[in-house]
C-alpha cells in the first residue's frame, strides 16, 4: 500500500511541475512574418513570375519592409506590384528612397538596386 501512495506522489509531483511549465505565457514577437506563401511560374522564354504572399503581424516600428535578392549575376528583377491586405495596390515609384517618412512611404513600392542585387521594399503605411 506504501508504495502505491509514493507512486501517486511521485505522478502528482511530475503532473504538477509539467503543469506549471505548460503554464508560461508566450508573447507574439513584434514585426512578426507569421508565414510566407510563395508561388512561382516559369515562362516559355526562361523568365518568372513569382508571387509572395506575406502575412504580417504586430508591426509597431520603420518604415517598409523589404526583400533582399543577392547574388543575382546576370538575372534582372522588374516590374514589382504590391497589394496590401484589402486589394488595394500600391504605386511603383521608379527609384525607392529609403529616407522617406512612413507616410510618404505609405502605399507605396519600388525596387532599390544595391551593391549585391536588389531590394524590394514597400511602405509599411501603418502599425497593428
Amino acid at each position: 500500500m506504501k508504495s502505491n501512495a509514493q507512486r501517486l506522489q511521485i505522478v502528482s509531483v511530475m503532473f504538477a511541475v509539467l503543469f506549471m511549465l505548460g503554464a508560461i505565457p508566450a508573447y507574439a514577437a513584434e514585426d512578426a512574418i507569421a508565414s510566407i506563401r510563395v508561388n512561382a511560374a516559369l515562362e516559355r522564354d526562361g523568365s518568372a513570375v513569382i508571387t509572395e504572399i506575406w502575412d504580417v503581424r504586430g508591426v509597431s516600428g520603420g518604415t517598409e519592409y523589404y526583400k533582399a535578392l543577392n547574388n543575382m549575376n546576370e538575372m534582372r528583377v522588374h516590374d514589382l506590384l504590391v497589394w496590401d491586405e484589402t486589394g488595394t495596390q500600391y504605386e511603383t515609384l521608379d527609384s525607392w528612397d529609403t529616407d522617406l517618412t512612413l507616410l510618404e512611404k505609405a502605399g507605396t513600392c519600388g525596387i532599390l538596386e544595391t551593391s549585391n542585387g536588389y531590394e524590394l521594399c514597400w511602405g509599411i503605411g501603418s502599425y497593428g
